[in-house]
C-alpha cells in the first residue's frame, strides 16, 4: 500500500521496479511522501486523492483507454475513474477495504 502511492509520487506508472530506477535518496523521498498520506487519516488520503487527479493529464487519457475500467463512475466523478480501477485493482485485498470505503467517502463529500 505505500509502494501503490510512493509509485505515484514518482510518477512511475509503467509497472517497473522503482527501487531500479531511483537512487537511494530519491526512493526515501516518495517513500516518506507515501507514508505521509496516511498520518492524519482521512485528510491527507484526500489530499493525495486531489493531487493524483491534477497530475498530467496526458498521462489520465493514454492510461483510461489501456484500463477501460467496467465500472464507471458517473458523470462528475468521471475524473476519479482510473484512479478507482487502479485502486481496486492493484489493492484488491480485505486488508485494503479502508482505503476503498474512504474513496467512497471522499466521492459523497463532492456532492
Amino acid at each position: 500500500m505505500i509502494f501503490f502511492i510512493a509509485i505515484h509520487y514518482a510518477g512511475e506508472f509503467s509497472g517497473a521496479d522503482i527501487s531500479l530506477k531511483f537512487n537511494n535518496a530519491e526512493l526515501h523521498q516518495f517513500l516518506n511522501k507515501a507514508i505521509q498520506v496516511f498520518d492524519n487519516w482521512a485528510v491527507n488520503y484526500y489530499k493525495f486523492i486531489e493531487w493524483w487527479k491534477t497530475r498530467d493529464k496526458q498521462y489520465y487519457v493514454s492510461r483510461k483507454q489501456v484500463y477501460s475500467p467496467n465500472n464507471l463512475l458517473a458523470g462528475k466523478y468521471f475524473e476519479y475513474e482510473l484512479f478507482n480501477y487502479i485502486l481496486h485493482y492493484h489493492l484488491d485485498d480485505e486488508k485494503f477495504k479502508f482505503m476503498h470505503l474512504e474513496f467512497t467517502n471522499f466521492l459523497n463529500k463532492l456532492d
